[in-house]
């Protein structure tokens, strides 16, 4: 994702997970640099889940927003744009409605909306 582009978090417990999830990768990092690394100890120090930081440093699980990407109807490139253009809507005043923001959401995937 580019520098620019931030992932808007629809709620509180959005935010949450992303942070945990970044420090889950934070000591998967720490982990992959050590010599000898131990799992347990890492997950004591950080106070994270054990098997959840084994899971995720074997590579057995990945992040939400990577294991239903495909799930998405708008990639988070696209999410940014159509973001980006309902901002500059609301500053020039005009009013939106889910409707509209369906239909750009739809141009901006060239699919449907219920479409698979």
């Amino acid at each position: 994702m580019p520098a620019h582009c931030t992932r808007v978090f629809r709620t509180k417990a959005q935010k949450l997970n992303a942070e945990r999830e970044k420090k889950i990768q934070d000591v998967c990092a720490i982990l992959l640099a050590s010599s000898s690394p131990n799992i347990r100890t890492a997950a004591k120090e950080h106070n994270v889940p054990y098997h959840t930081l084994r899971r995720h440093y074997l590579g057995l699980t990945q992040p939400c927003y990577k294991a239903h990407g495909h799930q998405q109807l708008l990639s988070p490139e696209l999410e940014f744009v159509l973001v980006d253009w309902i901002k500059h809507l609301s500053s020039m005043g005009h009013p939106l409605s889910k409707w509209t923001i369906r239909i750009k959401a739809a141009v901006l995937s060239r699919k449907k909306p219920h479409e698979k």
